[in-house]
């Protein structure tokens, strides 16, 4: 994620946390999740997709954190 930077941590409404393969993944349901936020580039975004297995694991979505900040994040397919 070269040319990256850390945000203030968020939450996201509306998800869960469980797990896949040993990993952490976001699932909908009735729930509060926290975590990091980054600013990510816009060249990196294809190989974050791939390395998340899009579309067949995973799919990035567009949400708003609580704090009202906009985020994409990475949803059990």
């Amino acid at each position: 994620m070269k040319g990256s930077e850390r945000d203030r941590d968020g939450i996201v409404d509306g998800f869960i946390e469980i797990e896949h393969r040993g990993y952490p993944m976001l699932k909908r349901g009735n729930g509060a999740v926290s975590g990091e936020v980054y600013w990510v580039t816009e060249p990196c975004w294809p190989d974050l997709d791939d390395w998340e297995e899009v579309p067949e694991v995973y799919q990035r979505t567009s949400v708003t954190l609580r704090d009202g900040r906009s985020a994409w994040l990475y949803e059990a397919a």
